[in-house]
């Protein structure tokens, strides 16, 4: 893979948003977007963009990667400027339009994560990858728009291809192109989150979505270590009730919420593997005992592990 180049510019603090009230919005369905439904992943290159009208996508995501120009990119009831080199998501049921449009040009990739079942493996571990794809750019102060990258002209550039090979690939759907337009999709995140990795900014470090994506990327990288209330201060620098408050804002649950689904997301895919014990599973997953997981699994999910486990592997 291409090496990230180290003169990343750097993530701008942009005005606050004038108030306004957001207009209605009409539904982007998928039928416009994506070439078969049943494969979620598509490529939108907007040449011509005007200035237009708010819409919510149907169940689906948006990468949106600025080619050109420049434009007021409006979110809720925020503006923010973007232009060259500019990378951010937009997430489904999230309502945006662009205004002040000068020359841009547009590269959207539309994707369902849930459909298309991309493994992540320890890819969430990385802040990049939460302050890009998981943090809501809604969540963040009015002042600030963090979750966007700006790339420089070569990585842009790097970028754009890969894009281009994969609109040929969707539009070709030769035999085994859906893995073939994965891996595509998978070398662009993994190329934006490394590129977030390379940015050098005490600006971007010291900011709220870093400063929670790196805490909530530590969280799936060390689930099964103990992680106290305070610990989670110390790393963020925070008090208690300002990291509750945050992190709910953020990712919409308690620190303590979060963690507990990913180590329950751990302990269920070493359920259906089918080779462990519930105790063993409770340790290595971040519980004290196997009594304490079991309760907490049924409280989450109406069941208890053995249940679960049987459910799903009926024979066994």
């Amino acid at each position: 893979m291409k090496k990230v180049a180290k003169n990343i510019r750097k993530i701008s603090i942009l005005r606050p948003a004038r108030p306004a009230v957001t207009p209605r919005s009409f539904m982007m369905p998928r039928s416009f977007v994506f070439l078969n439904d049943s494969f979620p992943l598509g490529v939108k290159r907007i040449t011509s963009q005007t200035e237009n009208n708010f819409h919510l996508h149907e169940d689906y995501a948006e990468l949106v990667i600025i080619g050109r120009g420049y434009a007021s990119h409006l979110v809720g009831q925020r503006e923010y400027p973007v232009g060259p080199g500019d990378v951010f998501v937009i997430k489904d049921g999230r309502s945006h339009a662009y205004a002040k449009v000068r020359d841009i040009e547009l590269i959207n990739i539309l994707f369902d994560w849930k459909q298309l079942n991309l493994p992540l493996h320890d890819l969430a571990a990385c802040p990049g990858f939460q302050v890009l794809f998981r943090i809501d750019p809604l969540s963040q102060a009015k002042d600030r728009f963090d979750s966007r990258l700006r790339l420089d002209s070569e990585q842009l550039l790097y970028l754009v291809n890969l894009t281009r090979r994969l609109e040929a690939t969707l539009a070709a759907a030769a035999p085994g192109y859906r893995f073939a337009a994965l891996n595509l999709f998978g070398q662009m995140v993994e190329y934006l989150v490394n590129a977030y990795a390379a940015l050098d900014s005490k600006t971007i470090k010291e900011s709220m979505s870093h400063l929670l994506g790196d805490l909530a990327g530590g969280m799936e990288r060390h689930y099964a270590a103990p992680l106290t209330v305070e610990e989670m201060c110390r790393r963020t620098n925070m008090s208690r009730a300002s990291l509750f408050r945050h992190f709910r804002k953020y990712y919409g649950d308690t620190p303590l919420k979060h963690l507990l689904g990913i180590r329950l997301r751990h302990a269920t895919q070493l359920l259906l593997s089918g080779k462990l014990g519930i105790s063993e599973i409770a340790l290595k997953t971040g519980f004290t005992d196997g009594a304490y997981f079991s309760y907490l699994f049924r409280r989450e999910t109406g069941c208890t592990p053995n249940a679960y486990r049987k459910r799903q592997l009926p024979g066994r």
